[in-house]
């Protein structure tokens, strides 16, 4: 069923071409009639294959794994988030929808909370009452990138809890004008905004997350750090913090972030990149020789088994929900640039990895390896 503000939206396009009619009869009446046929049958032929043929809302996978999964919002430390838990299965209890407040969203993004309304009503394979289940799994921590949530990586994270892993996803708030990226015109500016994060943000905040999530993680069964862009990098920075105090990481998954703080050698690295900063029409750019020095830094410097690959027809997106919540936009999604079959298989790559760090997983055919190593 279409939404209330569709609805009227629509209503305003009729009245439009009502009006319209209306003063194009004061000059010439019988052209008036015409176009009050022709246009109205257009734009309700139109209204109708908007409002009706096409899906009102994304639908967005199942997980694969045997647990129900329960997302409930929590507080760490100084962060409120999201947790993951695997679950006792029930059909009959409610499912968790998507982002209930998309003022939260909104106000990260820095556009109007109406934009993101129609997520209010995408209902996730979660749930918020379900009873938790004690799983001897490693628990994960995912950190999210510049203009986003936890909830954009709601099917990786629920794929995770329903195969046993407690997920934990701070809210990080990370909007372009507060971490000064908001000004960036160039490649280059970009290069030098991402070294002053390096040089106070990334240390400071990593400290923070590090200090909020520690107190929760269970000793004996291990962790699994992951971020996205910028989270990416800082769930690489916090992973050497937890290791520090005596915590034990067993990887680092890294979804398409810049490598921001040199990572402790004996940490199993995975780093999933877009192919659009390599495609082979593309210039040499600042951005991409400063994104690939430091992955090749990190790897070069790693004692633990290391992976890169590159997925040539993923934009940076890709590797959260967006190609799930673009999906009824048909062709357009593709326009967009997010192919909405690759989210899948980059899901699988960070399932195999999670499940055993220490052996590189195998590569799907939409990825390109560019560096597999065993370790040493």
């Amino acid at each position: 069923m279409p939404d209330p503000i569709r609805l009227l939206l629509s209503a305003l396009l009729i009245a439009v071409v009502l009006v319209l009619a209306r003063l194009m009869a004061r000059v010439t009446p019988r052209l008036a009639i015409v176009f009050a046929v022709v246009g109205g049958s257009l734009g309700l032929g139109a209204l109708i294959v908007v409002e009706w043929a096409l899906p009102s809302h994304p639908v967005l996978p199942p997980p694969s794994g045997p647990h129900d999964v329960r997302r409930h919002t929590v507080t760490m430390g100084d962060y409120d988030g999201l947790r993951y838990d695997p679950a006792t299965a029930s059909t009959a209890l409610p499912r968790a929808d998507y982002m209930p407040d998309p003022a939260v969203w909104a106000s990260v993004l820095q556009v109007p909370p109406f934009l993101l309304r129609h997520l209010r009503r995408v209902a996730t394979h979660t749930s918020p009452e379900a009873a938790t289940l004690h799983v001897d799994e490693p628990w994960i921590v995912y950190l999210h990138g510049t203009l986003s949530v936890p909830e954009d990586q709601t099917v990786l994270l629920t794929e995770l809890a329903s195969h046993g892993h407690v997920v934990l996803a701070p809210r990080l708030g990370l909007n372009a004008q507060a971490l000064g990226l908001r000004d960036i015109q160039t490649e280059a500016q970009m290069v030098d905004a991402l070294a002053r994060l390096e040089e106070d943000f990334v240390p400071t905040t990593a400290a923070s997350l590090t200090a909020a999530v520690a107190p929760l993680l269970p000793m004996d069964q291990g962790v699994v750090m992951i971020g996205h862009s910028l989270g990416g990098g800082l769930a690489g920075a916090v992973a050497n913090r937890l290791v520090a105090s005596g915590h034990p990481v067993l990887g680092w998954v890294n979804l398409d972030g810049h490598v921001m703080e040199p990572i402790r050698p004996e940490i199993p690295q995975l780093h999933l990149s877009q192919g659009v900063l390599f495609a082979p029409d593309r210039p040499p750019s600042p951005i991409t020789q400063d994104y690939t020095e430091r992955i090749n830094n990190a790897i070069r410097a790693a004692s633990a088994p290391t992976t890169w690959l590159r997925f040539p027809n993923a934009g940076h997106a890709t590797f959260t929900d967006a190609p799930y919540l673009m999906r009824p936009l048909g062709p357009l999604a593709q326009l967009i640039g997010d192919d909405p079959d690759l989210p899948a298989a980059i899901h699988q790559v960070v399932m195999a990895f999670v499940r055993d760090p220490g052996r590189p997983p195998t590569i799907p055919a939409a990825a390109h390896a560019v560096l597999t190593t065993a370790g040493r």
